[in-house]
This record gives structure tokens, C-alpha cells and sequence, in this order.
């Protein structure tokens, strides 16, 4: 009822209370919102329908829309939506779109822009560009769950100066992958690694025990370092040398015996015997 000057008239339905006919105070159905009694859908934004009262609540004031007061469905601009709350920051497991905090992919602790893009993984799970694995990619190493960079030339490594081996051309030696392996050491083509050479060795190649220079007073012979030459063989500056031509030696120029095909003359051997003693004598291999 409503007093009209002269005597109360009815609110008009579903007013329960009115201040003119169609201003209303209750509702007796729908929602009170700004006088009138409207469906819960007629609700202003920023309200709610509460069945307690039939009136069209105010949300928290951080809600733009809710559908109770603990429920928000969207939030003010600064805030961001989450399980029916809006919050400042979204939490861990999430990332912020468009005022929303939406879940991240399953593998990441957090996340930015897109679901899949991992800034950061749960334990266990190590990140390597903007994704979490169990381990790292070829080159990289684990550093607290982050997948960093081996040294350049390094295939795999333990840290980030400490490599265990090598790529392309490369040879792993002390830790390090270098174009060439040092001195005692040879290249390892199975695996890419420096090997030392054997002790006698000053350098070898291909195996430890194919010398190719010797250590000290040793001498080099045939891919091997020997502290004295085989017989007919001399040493000249490190290197057993044979005599040309010769079966057996009295020094490096002057044979005592021809190989087969040769003809001994003056400790010399000669394919054919020379024009001062030119009979050859194919028992004794000399020339007479």
C-alpha cells in the first residue's frame, strides 16, 4: 500500500511495498532493482538476485558480475578472475588472459601468455625453452632444474665448463674439446677423444703404440722407439736409416752385400756393374 494524498492505494503486483504505484520498496516476486521487481536476469551488473530477500544485491566491489557474494563471474579491470574470486595475482599453475587466471599445461609450475608456454617447471622436470622435460637436449646440462648451454664444441657436458664429449670434429681432452689433441696424445676417431700415446712416444698417431716421433735418447724406427737401430740400420738424427740397396751395411753409404738385382762394386751397390768392372758375377753378386 501507498499513501495517495487523499486516501492508501495498492502497490501495483509484485510490489509488497511501493512509494507510488510503480515505484516499489519490497517485492513480493522477483528482485528489487532500483524500484522495480525484475528476473533474476534483470539484475543490474554489479548485482546479484539474493532469494533471502528478493532484492538485487550489490557484488564485492571488486566482482563486476557475480552470482552471490562469494561468487564473482568477473572482475574489475586490476583484478583477475579465478574460482570465483578475483584476485590480484594469479597463482602459481596459471597465467593471466584477458582478466582470467587460466591453467597452465600440466608440466609447468608457472606459465605466461599461453598455457604451454612453461617459465618455470615442477620438480623433476627441467625447463629448456619456454618447455619442461625430464631431461635437457643434446648440448645443454641440468643447472637446478634449468637446461643450459654446453661449452661451444661440446656435445654433452657435466657443467658449464666441464665437457665429456665432443662434436664434429672435435677431440675431448682434459675436460675440453679442441681442433687437435696435444702433444703425447693421439685422435681417437671412434669416439672423438685424445689417447695418450705409449711411454716411448714423444707423438704418435692412429693407435698408442704407432710413433711417430720418440722421447728422449730413443730412436725411431718403423712407427716404434728403440734405444738402438736393427742391423744395417743407422742412426741419423734420431731416425734409423738404412744403406741403399744393401742386403747387409759397413756404415750408411758403404755395402757389404747387395739385395738381389745388385751388384756389388767398391761398397757400392749397382744395378748393373760400371764400365770399370763391368763383368757381373750373378753367384757372388759382385762386380768384376
Amino acid at each position: 500500500m501507498y499513501h495517495n494524498i487523499t486516501n492508501c492505494a495498492a502497490c501495483v503486483y509484485p510490489c509488497g511495498n511501493c512509494t507510488t504505484s510503480i515505484y516499489c520498496l519490497s517485492c513480493t516476486f522477483n528482485y528489487l532493482n532500483n524500484g522495480s521487481c525484475v528476473n533474476a536476469a534483470n539484475c543490474n551488473n554489479g548485482t546479484y538476485a539474493e532469494p533471502l530477500n528478493n532484492t538485487c544485491n550489490q557484488c564485492p566491489s571488486i566482482c563486476s558480475i557475480c552470482s552471490t557474494s562469494a561468487n564473482c563471474s568477473s572482475c574489475i579491470s586490476s583484478y583477475n578472475y579465478y574460482n570465483y574470486s578475483c584476485i590480484s595475482t594469479c597463482p602459481n599453475g596459471t597465467y593471466t588472459s584477458a582478466n582470467i587466471c587460466s591453467n597452465c599445461s600440466s608440466s609447468c609450475l608457472t606459465c605466461s601468455m599461453v598455457s604451454t608456454n612453461c617459465t618455470s617447471c615442477y620438480p623433476g622436470l627441467n625447463y629448456y625453452s619456454y618447455q619442461c622435460y625430464s631431461g635437457c637436449p643434446p648440448s645443454f646440462y641440468n643447472s637446478s632444474n634449468v637446461c643450459l648451454q654446453c661449452m661451444t664444441n661440446c656435445s654433452t657436458c657435466s657443467d658449464g665448463v666441464t665437457c665429456s664429449s665432443c662434436s664434429g670434429s672435435f677431440y675431448l681432452t682434459n675436460n675440453q674439446c679442441e681442433s687437435s689433441c696435444p702433444i703425447g696424445t693421439y685422435q681417437n676417431a671412434m669416439n672423438n677423444t685424445c689417447l695418450n700415446c705409449s711411454s716411448t712416444c714423444y707423438t704418435c698417431s692412429n693407435s698408442a703404440s704407432s710413433c711417430s716421433s720418440c722421447i728422449g735418447s730413443l730412436i725411431y724406427y718403423s712407427s716404434s722407439c728403440l734405444p738402438s737401430c736393427p742391423s744395417n740400420y743407422f742412426n741419423v738424427s734420431g731416425n734409423c736409416v738404412t744403406c741403399p740397396s744393401c742386403s747387409s751395411c759397413i756404415d750408411i753409404t758403404h755395402c757389404a752385400a747387395c739385395n738381389t738385382g745388385y751388384y756389388l762394386y767398391s761398397s757400392v751397390c749397382y744395378s748393373s756393374c760400371p764400365s770399370m768392372a763391368p763383368i757381373a758375377n750373378l753367384a757372388t753378386l759382385t762386380c768384376s
